[in-house]
């Protein structure tokens, strides 16, 4: 928790009570709380109405009532820096400037509400695109039950923060007033010319659909933003790689033992493939939490990502990892240690067929040189990243069972979101639904009228 600190201010009687968060040199940051009190009070060592006014064993009934004034007050003011401690905590992410404004937004709206003059409410949402991803950032970062919202996860909060950069280099002055159809065909022509993917764009154009959304209660926003159609998952230039059963096979069978740093990754690729665990939840696994029931395990946990209660069966191989460590999980890594150590694995393990992908390349960008993916042919290790274990069980189980079962393992809420796993090509799975088409026509003897 932030560390706040009280301390009186003033001349005159009785002294408002001020706050100060200083983190650092750098940050100095101190405002008014709503509370005041006679300087003849103020324990400034302890930060509050001087405890030792209180008479214990009171018994005349304006000794008990002051007594419960002072308790009273100290109280609400400890629930003050504890909330505002809290508050400072859940939005360390955002930059100095940023905390302030937040801070003050903060105090205001929570404390002196009723101060706030009617036109100045009018403008708690901040006009300029850049500052109310701060704010809705701030705002978001706080679950709110009254709504069922749940606190924005950190990688949510990174996204915001990535369209921030990008907007902030695009046209820092833009305001969401001004956002409409022409916008988004110049920032989409702004996004290709600096090479990003269309999956990127369509999720940028998402994000600012919503902030537009959020901000429409203190501003006139443009109607066709709300019209505008946006793509989730846009047909995929390349498709993504899983590996197959086979080569999940020579993974388990690989002798590693004389390089502990890449059988530890390869054993938590093989729990990842049979898991279907994101990485986020994948290095959170604990042994402590594993539950046995009719001699099969299982791992109950909240996912990291969607805060949704789930569960996941341990597969055998998982077992005979377990077994194998003494019953521990691999030691966790890095997850950019891990990308590169499967890399490594699978060259080991012979994935060496160059096959289509695209893999981040630094390529020249006007004056400047910037990470893109890049269509080409590579060889297949190259291509392996953590999200392949995801992949991989949802390929290589979705001809053996009906996705409604698999979504058990994986936890997608629907099919259509678990069939954007599975990597058959498009090709075969065309194949798949023509032979499915002819035989549904066979077997109905139609053809035979």
């Amino acid at each position: 928790m932030a560390e706040i600190n009280l301390f009186l201010k003033g001349t005159r009687e009785p002294k408002t009570i001020y706050y100060r968060y200083r983190p650092s040199r750098q940050i100095d940051l101190n405002g008014a709380t709503p509370f005041k009190i006679h300087s003849q009070h103020w324990d400034k060592e302890k930060q509050c109405w001087n405890e030792a006014e209180i008479v214990k064993g009171a018994k005349l009934a304006e000794v008990k009532k002051k007594n419960l004034e002072i308790t009273n007050f100290n109280d609400e003011l400890k629930k003050f820096k504890i909330n505002l401690s809290k508050h400072i905590s859940d939005n360390l992410s955002l930059k100095s400037e940023s905390i302030k404004e937040s801070i003050n937004d903060y105090v205001n709206h929570n404390y002196f509400g009723h101060k706030i003059k009617e036109e100045k409410k009018k403008n708690t949402i901040p006009e300029n695109f850049v500052k109310l991803i701060d704010h809705y950032i701030s705002i978001r970062s706080t679950p709110d039950p009254t709504q069922g919202l749940d606190a924005l996860a950190e990688n949510t909060k990174e996204s915001f923060i990535t369209l921030k950069n990008k907007i902030s280099e695009y046209n820092k002055n833009l305001k969401v007033t001004e956002i409409n159809n022409n916008f988004r065909t110049m920032f989409i022509q702004w996004l290709n010319n600096k090479q990003y993917s269309a999956s990127i764009q369509s999720k940028f154009i998402k994000q600012i659909k919503l902030l537009c959304k959020f901000a429409e209660s203190e501003y006139e926003i443009k109607k066709d933003v709300a019209h505008w159609k946006i793509i989730n998952n846009p047909p995929l230039v390349i498709e993504k790689i899983s590996f197959t059963k086979e080569q999940v096979n020579v993974l388990e069978k690989l002798d590693l033992t004389d390089n502990e740093r890449l059988d530890n990754a390869r054993d938590w690729l093989i729990i990842s493939c049979y898991s279907a665990l994101r990485i986020s939840d994948l290095f959170k696994l604990d042994v402590d939490n594993i539950v046995c029931q009719e001699d099969l395990y299982f791992y109950p946990f909240t996912e990291t990502k969607t805060k949704k209660q789930h569960s996941i069966w341990l597969f055998p191989s998982i077992i005979k990892i377990l077994k194998k460590r003494k019953w521990r999980f691999p030691k966790i890594i890095s997850s950019q240690k891990y990308n590169n150590y499967i890399k490594e694995v699978c060259k080991i393990a012979g994935f060496t067929e160059e096959i289509e992908g695209a893999k981040r390349i630094k390529i020249p960008i006007g004056k400047t040189e910037k990470e893109r993916m890049v269509k080409g042919v590579y060889p297949f290790y190259e291509l392996v990243t953590s999200h392949i274990g995801r992949r991989t069980f949802a390929t290589m189980f979705s001809n053996e069972f009906e996705l409604h079962l698999l979504r058990k393992q994986t936890g997608h809420s629907d099919d259509k979101m678990l069939e954007n796993y599975i990597t058959t090509s498009i090709k075969e799975k065309t194949t798949k639904e023509s032979i499915a088409l002819a035989k549904a026509f066979q077997e109905s003897g139609i053809l035979n009228k």
